[in-house]
């Protein structure tokens, strides 16, 4: 019998949150044709989502508390000896990395491990990271990394400029197996609450509907560093009667089920998760065109609205119109089932088993 390769994942974390999810899927499904682990930076007690029994789950326990320059630097040195003793201990035929921090991390880790082939996976947009020295050694570790994956062509030309040996992989969906019921005036949002998300304005939209529609309600799901900020904000703002504050929830497919849409008003994004679920369950999607990933997955007029970036007078517009109009609501849906197809768990994975037999073979 044919040995099976050996995968390790390297991740931050497995805590809630769409690239985790990535990992987690991806993780479950070809451990089923590859002997893969998962090694974290932190505590595996903090896992949010559940692996299949064939995944091994390490922890390096890495301190996170370290706030000066030299706990920093002294931190860094600690961890790149940490991940270097865990993969040359392992033998892995292959390193795939989620995320900045860790896709450096992990290629500095293999520098003395040359017979291990380092698959970097970049899950935000290229514009993202705003410091210039910051930039240079991304783009430096990303040339030296076997294969990089991002997530849109955007992203692509941009890393083949520089050199970087680059290629498109969607973000899977795992079927969620639900339909829509598209109640009107029930509204969802799913994210962190991170600076990112643009809380503030998710806030500025709600105010805007319910000035129309004063029976809207609005679901928010998801956790972050601005949770604080929201909620003295509902209270503030005397939104706490339409605004339901869920904090992160595993049945997410119960409440696509039972909305009318999905609003997302980023600031940037990489490839949604969220738009590609919503997708998934037939609920239509109204977004800000931002920098990258709504473009990429939300069809205009077909399975929702892609807004002018922070035009928040035409995104309120487009969510009163759906809201009103049920036909096109279903229309829609039913168009969302048809895209998400293209994510689908299967044709990801398929393309997964092409890189890693092709890295190294």
């Amino acid at each position: 019998m044919k040995k099976m390769k050996k995968v390790i994942f390297v991740t931050n974390n497995i805590r809630a949150g769409g690239a985790e999810r990535v990992c987690v899927n991806l993780a479950n499904e070809l451990s089923q044709l590859y002997d893969l682990t998962i090694v974290s930076g932190e505590s595996q007690i903090h896992d949010f989502y559940e692996l299949k029994p064939e995944v091994e789950r390490k922890s390096l326990a890495f301190d996170y508390m370290s706030k000066s320059i030299l706990g920093k630097v002294v931190e860094l040195y600690n961890r790149i000896g940490r991940l270097s003793r865990f993969i040359k201990s392992e033998r892995p035929d292959v390193v795939v990395s989620f995320g900045l921090d860790m896709n450096v991390l992990s290629r500095l880790a293999t520098l003395v491990n040359n017979n291990v082939k380092v698959i970097c996976c970049e899950h935000n947009n290229h514009n993202a990271l705003a410091n210039g020295i910051k930039v240079k050694i991304r783009n430096f570790v990303y040339r030296k990394a076997d294969l990089l994956t991002a997530l849109t062509e955007y992203d692509k030309r941009y890393y083949l400029s520089k050199n970087v040996n680059c290629i498109v992989v969607n973000n899977p969906v795992v079927s969620l197996g639900v339909s829509c019921s598209l109640p009107r005036n029930k509204f969802l949002f799913v994210g962190r609450l991170e600076e990112q998300k643009n809380i503030p304005g998710l806030l500025d939209v709600i105010e805007k509907i319910i000035e129309v529609e004063k029976e809207s309600k609005f679901s928010i799901v998801g956790d972050g560093s601005k949770r604080q900020f929201l909620l003295e904000q509902i209270e503030l703002r005397g939104l706490s009667n339409s605004v339901n504050y869920l904090g992160n929830q595993k049945e997410i497919g119960k409440l696509y089920a039972s909305h009318r849409c999905l609003m997302l008003v980023s600031h940037y994004e990489g490839l949604p998760m969220v738009l590609i679920e919503a997708q998934d369950a037939g609920l239509p999607q109204v977004s800000y065109d931002c920098p990258t990933g709504p473009a990429e997955i939300i069809s205009d007029e077909s399975t929702g609205y892609l807004i002018e970036h922070y035009d928040i007078d035409g995104f309120v517009k487009k969510v009163i119109k759906l809201n009103n109009d049920d036909n096109l609501a279903k229309k829609y849906s039913k168009e969302s089932k048809i895209a998400a197809e293209e994510y689908s768990i299967d044709r990801v994975v398929k393309k997964w088993v092409e890189i890693i037999d092709g890295v190294t073979e």
